[in-house]
């Protein structure tokens, strides 16, 4: 090809045809130039296409930290499930000195001894706030949300981890400084713990303290957190076109089976609750305004949990399920 094109310059030099010699030679760089621009807008292309799959691969990181989290808020929901009633009762004033002594509750003889952190990720995001100049305009409207994520309801969780952990070592310490019988080492000290269980106001005090910055808060944050990752997620799903619906946060298949369809209170049949499945999601709506939230289930305690931060456990009665919540119960109408 090099040596037809020095062929022609050759000729037309040669003819001494100075006028169509330039038009050539202009047409020559014209086509070099042409080349060159392909050849950039290739490149520039590639890179693009590199960039865009980068950007997406840091997504699909961040798809894969949201499911990690949204499993780690089902361990508040454990960890309360298990003393939730035991709090009630020991609040109510409920409890007995054989309850302290034998130990017939759960986790009666330390509700305040320690509590466990709700251990959020972001390293993934982090690394999104870095390429955010690489991001199509596409992602916008998730990357708002994603800082709400993890700049609002994430602050939310780790300040109440703070609130808990603040009290719980307060407790300890103003334990060990006024109270020479706080650890128990021996029967006569363990006696005089529990009777200061059940006949000093102050603890009583203590463990409502320990249930609202328990259930009423960190819980209620983590549940908070969940759904706004959920949100995340799907928003996320859609833009990478994967699945919307994750395990992680989908309801467990039998036991909505058994719950779905209408509830009425066994204490005043009037109030009524429909439980009802959407997005693979359980959900409740009452019959006395317009509410719906979401329900959850802990499978490990065999208990519901509520938007109310209200755990239900579900237990059979006369061949029917009953789900028994602190002050009032449920049955199925059929």
């Amino acid at each position: 090809m090099l040596k037809f094109f020095r062929k022609i310059r050759r000729g037309l030099l040669s003819e001494k045809r100075i006028g169509r010699y330039m038009l050539y030679a202009t047409g020559e760089i014209l086509l070099v130039v042409i080349g060159i621009l392909i050849a950039l807008a290739l490149n520039n292309r590639n890179e693009q296409r590199k960039t865009e799959e980068q950007v997406e691969a840091i997504f699909s990181e961040i798809m894969e930290e949201l499911v990690s989290d949204i499993k780690e808020t089902r361990m508040p929901m454990a960890y309360y499930a298990q003393r939730d009633s035991t709090m009630h009762l020991v609040i109510a004033g409920k409890v007995t000195y054989e309850d302290y002594e034998k130990g017939r509750l759960p986790w009666i003889n330390s509700l305040l001894d320690f509590y466990n952190a709700v251990n959020l990720t972001q390293h993934a995001y982090d690394n999104l706030v870095g390429n955010l100049d690489a991001v199509s305009p596409k992602f916008r409207p998730v990357i708002k949300d994603l800082n709400t994520l993890y700049h609002y309801n994430k602050d939310y969780v780790v300040e109440a981890n703070n609130d808990l952990s603040e009290f719980i070592a307060e407790h300890r310490y103003h334990g060990m400084r006024n109270y020479p019988w706080f650890y128990g080492r021996n029967n006569e000290e363990r006696e005089k713990i529990i009777k200061y269980k059940l006949e000093d106001f102050r603890y009583k005090n203590l463990v409502e303290e320990f249930r609202i910055l328990g259930t009423g808060n960190q819980l209620r944050q983590s549940i908070a957190y969940r759904r706004k990752a959920i949100e995340c997620y799907k928003q996320i799903a859609g833009l990478l076109n994967k699945p919307a619906v994750h395990e992680s946060f989908s309801f467990d298949t039998e036991i909505a089976e058994v719950l779905l369809g209408e509830w009425y209170v066994l204490e005043d049949s009037n109030y009524k609750f429909t439980y009802f499945m959407r997005d693979e999601r359980l959900f409740v709506k009452n019959n006395f305004n317009d509410n719906q939230s979401e329900v959850f289930y802990v499978a490990r305690y065999n208990k519901l949990l509520d938007s109310g931060m209200n755990y239900a456990a579900i237990m059979k009665e006369n061949d029917e399920t009953i789900l028994k919540f602190y002050n009032y119960s449920l049955k199925k109408v059929h």
